[in-house]
């Protein structure tokens, strides 16, 4: 009996490993999760697929044709990873400062939310940098949605990003 109850052991042991190992080598062959988008053809795809997402109403509905320069970034969310979505374009400083007027006529005051996440630029830098001092922050929109001493663990964020010297404007969405 002892020897039976040795071998179970030992046979249950040995089916535990390798279902370990199964499941690192499938692990390893999984993907990652999406890869981010920046082709602007993909634009109106993109903001189609957010519908009435009140969160993204402030991107234009189609890039404006006096625009220097484009570049998009959208990374969806994947398990627990979050959302990255922006568009930035480089306008006539005319436009740039229309816009600037327009969105700071519609921001909110962010410093009832105490630290909110510091935003990093994407668009045009895939790898992400810290927004560049020159960008104003305008914040349309911020929804924390953690927990206790953790208000900030997750939520969501939006707005424009908008560079008067360098006559730039960022249209951001931020899920986590």
């Amino acid at each position: 009996m002892k020897r039976l109850f040795k071998r179970a052991i030992i046979s249950l042991f040995i089916l535990l490993l390798a279902a370990c190992l199964g499941f690192i080598v499938l692990l390893r062959q999984t993907p990652a999760g999406p890869s981010p988008v920046t082709e602007l053809d993909q634009y109106s795809e993109i903001l189609e697929s957010f519908a009435d997402t009140p969160s993204i109403r402030h991107f234009p509905i189609k890039i404006p044709a006096d625009v220097s320069e484009a570049y998009l970034y959208y990374h969806p969310g994947f398990l627990q990873g979050g959302t990255v979505f922006q568009l930035r374009l480089q306008l006539p400083k005319e436009q740039i400062l229309v816009e600037k007027e327009r969105w700071l006529a519609q921001a909110i005051d962010i410093s009832e939310y105490g630290s909110i996440p510091l935003r990093s630029l994407r668009a045009g830098h895939e790898a992400g940098i810290q927004m560049p001092e020159t960008f104003e922050l305008i914040w349309l929109g911020a929804e924390p949605a953690g927990q206790g001493n953790y208000e900030w663990n997750h939520g969501s964020t939006y707005g424009v990003a908008i560079d008067e010297v360098n006559s730039e404007i960022v249209y951001w969405f931020e899920w986590w």
